[in-house]
């Protein structure tokens, strides 16, 4: 975040960083409600720690589901 800054008034002016645009926020397939990220269940991580996959909760209808990691 970066500001302009003016002796008189303080700050001017606020430039936001913005996300990058293809980042999307994961949603839920039972109920288009935000996914959250959490921990990886033991047999997954003992057995399978090989696959790039991550552990989502959808705190809406308290859905859990795996999805793999695209970016490893």
């Amino acid at each position: 975040m970066t500001a302009d800054l003016d002796t008189k008034t303080g700050i001017n002016k606020i430039v936001q960083i913005k996300p990058v645009t293809n980042q999307q926020e994961l949603r839920c397939r039972g109920c288009a409600g935000s996914l959250s990220r959490i921990k990886r269940g033991l047999f997954v991580r003992t057995f399978l720690s090989w696959l790039p996959v991550k552990h989502y909760v959808c705190y809406r209808c308290s859905r859990k589901t795996y999805r793999l990691d695209r970016k490893a």
